[in-house]
């Protein structure tokens, strides 16, 4: 209770409304039907909402790229150094290996570098010769529910630490924006960046939601994945210029809640890169927002009407039967920028259902082939060397 009593005067001082804690059991049954019956008390959040993090990332990303904002994926930093130019003036210059076998490798000249690599920050610091800090990567596990049992949990549930010393909020059961639900994280520290799962964290998963809720439907899994968080040696986020350089600054040990906070991060380096005395001016023309969407449009009236037009139809072919995913969707979704089959998975959804890509894999790496005009065996899940095929099928 007397977390709970810190967090509800926390969130008062930071100006959040609609916070109480609730101790009525009739209310947490009202609010959840299947709360445990251990659980005693809640932090009701009332501001607490849900988005997608990759539909943020992804769309955020489409408008820099209407904004004249240039992208080079896979391109692996492989050295940074200070350097007088030509001109006489002082800039960093980055060499990248591309890991791609269809793209160059890179040098980029530029005045300020933004250090923002999550578990590779401390790393990419140390290229310029700063060793203030060290990040250790902590990774954590999640389970992913089908969409038939999404209404098995209404709210987003936090589960508090064991331990008032954790460095983590403690387990997640919530809803997500696709009707789904997911329980997760634990916390363990790895070595490398090692993204899998295991036997043994997805059962202490699984242990841990069963303490907040009752009958969790396990036979409704459809599939575990594991993220990591860059956990710094300072045990706060790091946000500042480099001691070894003013140019250089470092957003590191970004861990959770670092979605929520990514927006104001961002304007705290606007705010630095102000102050190294860059001169930074707004574009007159920005474009705030990103086109509608209109295939989906188009998809439903086509559902709804029953098209007659062959065209039309074999265009709006669905390919992912699970997701309803139409054909024109994952052209799109190329068009936009997706290389990879997750690429086009976190923009239109196919291989998120029911059967993972089960039926739909080979046909979105045949459209992946045939619009990027390369080799069906160079496809990968996502990027590197994550090949899926060894020959063209």
């Amino acid at each position: 209770m007397g977390v709970l009593e810190n967090f509800l005067e926390q969130g008062r001082v930071s100006g959040l409304s609609g916070l109480k804690i609730i101790t009525d059991r009739q209310k947490i049954k009202e609010l959840e039907p299947n709360i445990s019956n251990d659980v005693k008390a809640t932090l009701f959040a009332k501001e607490t909402c849900v988005i997608s993090p990759y539909g943020a990332a992804i769309s955020i990303y489409e408008n820099a790229l209407k904004n004249d904002v240039d992208f080079y994926f896979d391109n692996e930093v492989k050295s940074i150094e200070y350097i007088r130019n030509q001109s006489g003036s002082k800039l960093f210059m980055i060499k990248t290996k591309n890991n791609s076998a269809y793209q160059p490798d890179h040098v980029f000249q530029s005045e300020i570098v933004i250090n923002a690599a999550g578990v590779s920050s401390a790393e990419i610091a140390k290229m310029i010769g700063d060793d203030s800090f060290k990040i250790r990567a902590y990774r954590g596990q999640y389970i992913l529910f089908d969409s038939e049992a999404g209404d098995f949990v209404k709210h987003v549930n936090f589960k508090l630490p064991d331990s008032s010393k954790s460095k983590t909020k403690g387990l997640l059961v919530t809803p997500t924006v696709s009707g789904n639900f997911f329980v997760g994280p634990n916390y363990e520290h790895i070595s490398g960046k090692d993204l899998s799962t295991t036997s043994a964290g997805l059962d202490e998963v699984k242990e841990n939601a069963s303490k907040m809720f009752n009958n969790i439907p396990f036979g409704k899994i459809i599939t575990e994945f594991a993220g990591l968080r860059a956990v710094s040696d300072t045990g706060d986020f790091i946000i500042n210029e480099s001691e070894a350089n003013k140019n250089f600054i470092n957003v590191a040990g970004i861990q959770s809640p670092g979605l929520t906070c990514a927006f104001i991060i961002a304007e705290i380096v606007s705010d630095i890169i102000k102050n190294t005395g860059i001169k930074m001016a707004k574009s007159r023309k920005y474009i705030s927002e990103n086109e509608k969407n209109e295939i989906n449009n188009i998809k439903n009236k086509i559902e709804t009407e029953k098209s007659e037009n062959t065209d039309d139809r074999q265009k709006y072919e669905i390919v992912c039967r699970c997701e309803k995913v139409t054909e024109a969707e994952i052209v799109d979704a190329v068009k936009k920028g997706a290389t990879t089959v997750d690429g086009i998975k976190f923009r239109t959804r196919a291989g998120m259902g029911r059967c993972q890509g089960g039926y739909c894999l080979l046909k979105v790496m045949r459209i992946i082939s045939r619009e990027l005009k390369i080799p069906f065996e160079k496809i990968t899940k996502c990027g590197k060397d994550s090949y899926i095929a060894k020959y063209k099928i």
